[in-house]
């Protein structure tokens, strides 16, 4: 895949827009008892966290966190909505199969980066994105960590018949530059 391509610039949103949009959501978050049963479609579950540069909660933001991705297949744009309050947020939502991007910019003209984070949603399966955790108030810095075990069980918490196959499809983030080519940014472990 040609990874220069993943950057258009008219999808260019700032970090603090993906992370806390203003407007409801309009990707389904799951209702307890949910069964998944429509194979045209799968559920992805990914945490944020929204934290200080001493790594406490950031609390400045509106009270329910909301993500903003564009699905590659069909051109939709999907604004996913937390499944609860908070700067530490679960998102399990049920959204179209196929691959997902959320892309972010700082600076401009050469040194201009991109940020392009990428994950893909199984039709009929769950599966788990990772950890995106950012720093405020200039989220600009941020870490994709590898919260697994965490994250399934707060998922089991409130939707134990789905919790028992959820396959990894970690978010894949890339770092772009104008000038150079997109270079895979590493995972880190969970703490």
């Amino acid at each position: 895949m040609d990874r220069t391509a993943l950057r258009p610039p008219c999808l260019a949103l700032a970090l603090v827009a993906m992370l806390w949009l203003a407007c409801s959501g309009s990707g389904t978050s799951l209702p307890p008892g949910y069964v998944l049963d429509d194979s045209t479609s799968g559920v992805v579950i990914l945490h944020t966290e929204l934290l200080t540069r001493d790594g406490d909660p950031f609390t400045g933001g509106p009270p329910r966190a909301t993500l903003h991705w564009h699905h590659e297949e069909s051109g939709k744009d999907f604004v996913i909505e937390a499944a609860n309050d908070g700067p530490v947020a679960d998102f399990w939502a049920l959204l179209p199969a196929g691959h997902y991007r959320m892309v972010a910019t700082r600076g401009a003209g050469v040194g201009q980066r991109w940020y392009v984070l990428r994950f893909r949603v199984e039709p009929g399966a769950v599966v788990y994105a990772g950890a995106l955790h950012v720093v405020a108030p200039d989220l600009t810095s941020f870490t994709l960590q590898d919260e697994y075990d965490a994250a399934i069980a707060r998922f089991r918490g409130s939707h134990p018949e789905l919790a028992n196959d959820v396959r990894k499809s970690l978010v894949e983030l890339l770092r772009c530059r104008a000038d150079a080519p997109c270079e895979p940014e590493k995972w880190t472990a969970a703490g």
